[in-house]
């Protein structure tokens, strides 16, 4: 299984202790490639919280994995990527449903 690692730190300004953003997120996003690693198959993305950092936020890793999410659904998802830091379980969580919830909605 290849491995690749998205290390929070790369971006931060030494005075930041919280990620947060969708925006931001989804800036990350584009910048890993995360749509491309999207199509490889056997692909785990190790995503590294720096120590320093006390909180990130649901919006920002809706704007980073929102897509991942809706396209591997909560259990392809879980076992693809991992959280190597500090990551409350309710964040996570709340993403995940938020992002589930966002592709079952019908456009108007």
């Amino acid at each position: 299984m290849t491995t690749h690692t998205i290390d929070l730190e790369m971006g931060l300004r030494p005075a930041d202790k919280v990620i947060s953003g969708r925006p931001e997120g989804e800036t990350r996003r584009q910048k890993e490639k995360l749509d491309t690693l999207d199509q490889v198959d056997d692909m785990a993305i190790v995503i590294k919280i720096p120590e320093r950092v006390f909180s990130v936020s649901s919006s920002f890793i809706l704007g980073l994995c929102g897509d991942s999410i809706r396209k591997f659904k909560e259990e392809g998802f879980r076992e693809r990527f991992t959280f190597d830091g500090r990551l409350p379980t309710g964040v996570l969580d709340y993403a995940i449903r938020q992002a589930l919830r966002e592709s079952s909605a019908i456009p108007a």
